[in-house]
């Protein structure tokens, strides 16, 4: 018999325990009603369980959500129905009996005062409409306005300042012919002088007159013509262009004038024959100033001196009443003076006759003489301006006319020599690097002149070359003071940027029509698109095809058409045709009304990421559904309001029914998600909810065994008892 260790009741003991810890777990089972409360308990059936507990507390969350959205929706759709009905319905009336010429002006005031507090009420609805502090209507959600883009008409922009009012003339510029739908409109307006927003108004007042569909606008000084968005509009008629084109009137050359012009010569009298005048040989001096020319014949005899030379000279100008003055400086130390003459008014222009090179160049003998003209950067010839030399030479008189254009010294010195040669003159002309004179406070060799040299025999005569004509002052004189008004043709410029090219459509704007000093010219452009190089190449082609006169060039990528022949009696006007407008005019197309994209209102219906809806709220106050300016008081300012209102009412009407058919897909939504949650709720309480009936017959399985177990470890306590006996 052992007493150390009880086998027997060890054996007993390891069974009371395990039915112990069944029963606590399935007491805790009962207690609970959970048939998982510990991982342990089912690892794999806990994992699946807790995602169905997140996905139905997700669906019971998201059913709430759409209650609440349903809630928002309905405030918001019964602040829109009070904004139709009836502000803007009663709006449409007032709008409709405005329009009945049996009211007076003051009847209309009333109405306007209605108009305006229907408004206001439209405003307040806007700005009140609230859900849980957030407001729906006005623009506002989550924080920014939302606004209606206006619809914006189609616009023709001219590029003449008005500023200083405009002119009408009866016969001149009185009449403006428009075509808008291929339908033909001419509007005459009255004689006289208008200031800026005076013709706004004459404009504006013959076209609801003669009902065209246009409107004349007054901004940055300049007139722009707005008409209907699905209107095409073409311009002509003499009003045309005093509005919008930019004329720039030709000029006749008036010569290269001056203040003063000077030259070297050798009138200081180093030998007495450089003061020699004879009769019919150097005796002879053409001034032109004011494009008027003075001539004066000096008096033949041999001058000592500069003084008595500049005294004879500025004598014979007073007798022809010029106001021009000479004066000689000696230069010291040198053989040369300095002669100039001077005009403190218009100015100098052009030295010739016979005396011109006499007295303005300085020569020894007859070999050679230098001019005093820098010609270091060249010179421009021009023709009619100063293209002509006249040369005497032994004699013998040559006129040469030289080429247009703009000369570098070696070039102007091949021109020179070309027609010496083709006139078989005996004279050659080459560049000298000469020297400022000593009233311009220049030393050295800083300047480049001109030198002709003589290729024959001297004759000893100091008069026997000679030079003078139109190019005389511009080749051989030194000239300060103001320039001279370029010759210039009359030029008209539009404003429409062509750097992308044009459209050209046939019996769209193909056709071109102008008066070229009062004779009829029209062109006619091929179909095509063009682009800028191309379209001013088609068009100087048309030009050219039809002799018109006319070129077409660019400025600042705005067409110009300069007329060929310069001088003010030459011009271009009465632009008419179809391509008239697309070509000189800028111009915007128009757009219609659209609402901005508002902020997105999200409604979250589902358990998941992405299970939400958006809805735009749109801004419904009177700015943004463009019936803020609308106005029964003038025809000009009813033109359109009808229209606007019509807009209001489809866009309000349109948002109505999209927060109708959203509010119907939230209830669609909330019925399916309790069906959804209701069925996985099933789901998981399958897997976690406790069999009550199976449990309690476990428990009284594991309370019976229990029992069985302590009453045989109570028996087994007994049995070490029995080495109590033996001992005994």
């Amino acid at each position: 018999m052992i007493i150390n260790h009880n086998i027997t009741a060890l054996k007993n003991f390891n069974q009371i325990k395990k039915q112990t810890h069944k029963s606590e777990a399935i007491l805790q089972k009962l207690s609970s009603g959970m048939r998982i409360n510990r991982a342990s308990d089912d690892s794999a059936g806990l994992a699946i369980s807790e995602k169905m507990r997140a996905q139905i507390r997700g669906l019971n969350q998201a059913q709430k959500n759409i209650q609440d959205g349903i809630s928002l929706l309905q405030t918001a759709e019964g602040a829109l129905s009070q904004i139709l009905n009836p502000p803007l319905q009663r709006m449409r009336e007032l709008v409709i009996q405005s329009e009945n010429d049996s009211l007076t002006r003051l009847d209309r005031l009333h109405l306007q005062k209605e108009m305006d507090e229907l408004k206001n009420t439209i405003n307040d609805i806007a700005r009140n409409t609230h859900f849980n502090n957030k407001y729906l209507i006005d623009g506002s959600y989550n924080g920014e306005i939302s606004v209606l883009t206006e619809a914006i008409p189609a616009q023709i922009s001219g590029n003449v300042d008005l500023s200083e009012g405009m002119t009408i003339v009866q016969g001149v510029n009185d009449t403006l012919n428009l075509i808008i739908d291929d339908i033909s409109y001419t509007i005459r307006l009255e004689a006289g002088q208008y200031h800026a927003d005076e013709f706004i108004n004459q404009l504006n007042t013959q076209f609801i007159k003669e009902n065209v569909n246009v409107s004349a606008t007054y901004q940055n000084n300049q007139l722009s013509l707005l008409h209907g968005i699905d209107d095409d509009i073409q311009l002509s008629g003499k009003l045309v262009e005093s509005l919008f084109l930019t004329f720039e009137e030709g000029q006749s050359f008036a010569g290269a004038i001056t203040k003063s012009v000077t030259s070297k010569s050798n009138l200081s009298f180093a030998d007495p024959q450089y003061g020699t005048i004879i009769e019919g040989v150097n005796d002879s001096l053409i001034i032109t100033l004011n494009e008027e020319d003075y001539e004066i014949t000096l008096t033949p005899g041999t001058y000592l001196n500069g003084e008595q030379f500049e005294n004879e000279l500025n004598a014979r100008f007073n007798e022809s009443g010029l106001d021009v003055q000479f004066h000689n400086y000696y230069i010291s130390g040198g053989t040369l003076g300095i002669n100039m003459l001077e005009n403190n008014e218009a100015g100098i222009m052009r030295v010739s006759g016979n005396a011109a090179s006499f007295i303005f160049t300085y020569k020894w003998g007859d070999d050679w003489l230098f001019g005093n003209k820098d010609l270091s950067n060249g010179l421009s010839i021009i023709e009619n301006q100063n293209d002509i030399l006249e040369l005497t030479l032994d004699g013998h008189d040559y006129s040469f006319k030289l080429d247009s254009g703009t000369y570098t010294s070696q070039q102007l010195i091949n021109e020179l020599n070309s027609h010496f040669t083709e006139q078989n003159v005996k004279l050659s002309a080459s560049i000298h690097q000469g020297y400022s004179d000593d009233r311009l406070a220049v030393e050295g060799s800083d300047i480049k002149v001109l030198k002709i040299d003589r290729t024959s025999a001297e004759t000893g005569n100091v008069n026997a070359i000679q030079f003078s004509g139109t190019a005389f002052t511009d080749l051989f004189l030194h000239m300060d003071g103001q320039e001279g008004v370029i010759e210039q043709s009359f030029k008209v410029t539009g404003n429409r940027d062509l750097s992308n090219g044009l459209m050209i459509e046939e019996g769209m704007n193909d056709s071109l029509s102008f008066l070229v000093d009062d004779v009829h010219k029209t062109i006619q452009l091929s179909e095509g698109t063009y682009t800028s190089e191309e379209l001013i190449d088609e068009i100087n082609h048309r030009l050219t095809e039809k002799n018109a006169g006319v070129s077409a060039s660019y400025s600042d990528n705005r067409l110009v058409f300069r007329h060929h022949t310069a001088g003010e009696n030459h011009k271009i006007s009465q632009f008419s045709g179809n391509a008239f407008t697309s070509l000189f005019f800028s111009s915007e197309k128009g757009k219609d009304a659209v609402l901005t994209e508002p902020n997105q209102v999200q409604f979250q219906i589902g358990a998941n990421s992405g299970n939400s809806i958006s809805l735009h709220f749109m801004n419904t106050e009177t700015t943004a559904i463009g019936v803020d300016s609308l106005s029964v008081i003038d025809a000009p300012n009813r033109k359109g309001a009808l229209s606007k209102i019509d807009k209001a009412i489809e866009m309000i009407s349109s948002e109505r029914s999209t927060i109708g058919v959203i509010q119907n897909r939230l209830e669609y939504t909330i019925n399916n998600l309790s069906t959804y949650s209701e069925n996985l709720t099933a789901a998981e309480s399958r897997i976690r909810d406790l069999d009550m009936a199976r449990e309690i017959m476990a428990q009284t399985k594991n309370s019976i065994l229990t029992q069985a177990s302590q009453a045989m470890l109570a028996q087994s306590n007994q049995i070490p008892q029995g080495v109590l006996q033996l001992l005994r």
